[in-house]
């Protein structure tokens, strides 16, 4: 359900969108650290390789 203007989108501070390679967690000492995503890093490697084994890199 949207809400108002910037609460269920992008401009939500508060909502972590997990959109990318990185993700963050906590670090066990009040503060985040950053964390890979698994799945989306094993794609970017093997699309790597992929283009490796091409030539394309």
């Amino acid at each position: 359900m949207a809400g108002p203007r910037g609460l269920d989108g992008w401009e939500n501070d508060q909502h972590w969108h997990n959109s990318g390679l990185w993700n963050v967690a906590p670090d066990g000492q009040g503060g985040l650290r950053r964390v890979a995503d698994a799945p989306y890093l094993a794609e970017l490697l093997a699309a790597q390789r992929r283009l490796a084994q091409e030539g394309c890199v």
